[in-house]
């Protein structure tokens, strides 16, 4: 299958600042990333590597979540032998809290560095690739760290509406409830399915945000205009795209997931150096696979703003060395 990213060199051989590009099939956008992944794949692995291994690593000493579990199944158990005495249940609690705690900071962590930071390096390398121009890891995390607070703004826009709007649904479902008895749940239960529909259009029209930031140098609220307009009239062939590109890589880590749990399991199992094995081979997993996605919504925003706007690749080079590249 021949990929419109693909001519003198294919994706990573650059096509030349004076190539046109083409619109995309599904089947040819699906090509092309995994093209772009394969060729470049050392490069999207290292971008991925540099912030995923350190929180790996750092979640895995930490182990927040297991103690959570190993702390809760201590309390029943020990609530059902009687044996847990007021003391033991105090220390245990706060210990609860206090891995919650380290759950809550790790989480944070991923929300304003892990994944602004990596999904900004990768629309980065596969823009700089798209124009066969050599690139490092460090080159592409320099331009990814210029756009880091506008990413991390349109996080907490999208935070700040999420908890508005569910507030707003929570309090009109109260009041449906006080006030409509059996047809109040009815309407409820209608304004709940309406509300899902919307999250999903939501989801769907701003999913090019984060690379319209990136790749144009705007804010959060210029990009959640610009990723709306980039999707009107092509959000059933996103929302197909992504679902389409996330069972595909589902399917790759549930493989590799087989593979690592018969490597634990020969390493011991739940004793040795099982569960060591298991920490790492889920890191492997996450490197391997987290680039997919990020390619994936850049050839997506390419493939939009070349069949809504005309784009080429000397527009592309004249975007990335910093000249205002304004919509058509």
């Amino acid at each position: 299958m021949q990929s419109p990213f693909t001519g003198e060199g294919g994706p990573t051989g650059g096509l030349g600042t004076g190539a046109v590009l083409r619109p995309m099939g599904f089947g040819q956008l699906l090509d092309a990333v995994f093209s772009l992944f394969r060729r470049d794949f050392v490069l999207l692995v290292s971008v991925v590597a540099v912030v995923q291994v350190p929180y790996q690593l750092l979640s895995h000493l930490l182990l927040p979540t297991a103690t959570i579990t190993r702390l809760g199944a201590q309390i029943q158990l020990q609530s059902r032998q009687g044996t847990l005495t007021p003391t033991a249940a105090h220390q245990m609690i706060a210990q609860i809290v206090g891995a919650v705690a380290i759950l809550l900071v790790l989480e944070l962590v991923v929300l304003l560095f892990v994944i602004p930071l990596e999904t900004a390096a990768i629309t980065r390398a596969v823009a700089e690739r798209l124009l066969g121009r050599p690139t490092t890891v460090g080159a592409v995390y320099r331009a990814a760290l210029g756009r880091w607070a506008p990413l991390v703004g349109f996080g907490l826009l999208l935070l700040v509406f999420f908890v508005g709007a569910t507030i707003v649904l929570a309090l009109v479902g109260a009041l449906l409830l006080v006030v409509g008895g059996k047809v109040g749940g009815l309407l409820l239960a209608l304004l709940l399915v309406v509300a899902v529909v919307a999250v999903v259009v939501a989801y769907v029209r701003l999913l090019l945000a984060t690379q319209a930031i990136v790749l144009e140098g705007i804010g959060p609220l210029q990009a959640v205009r610009r990723s709306w307009q980039l999707t009107r009239g092509l959000a059933w062939r996103t929302l197909g795209f992504v679902v389409v590109l996330g069972i595909l890589t589902s399917v790759l880590g549930f493989l590799l997931g087989l593979v690592l749990g018969l490597v634990a399991t020969a390493a011991g199992g739940a004793t040795g150096a099982g569960p060591l094995v298991s920490a790492v081979g889920s890191a492997v997993i996450t490197v391997l696979l987290a680039p997919i996605l990020a390619v994936g919504l850049t050839l997506l925003y390419y493939d939009h703003r070349v069949r809504r706007e005309g784009f080429d690749l000397q527009l592309l080079a004249a975007q990335l060395a910093g000249s205002p590249t304004p919509p058509v």
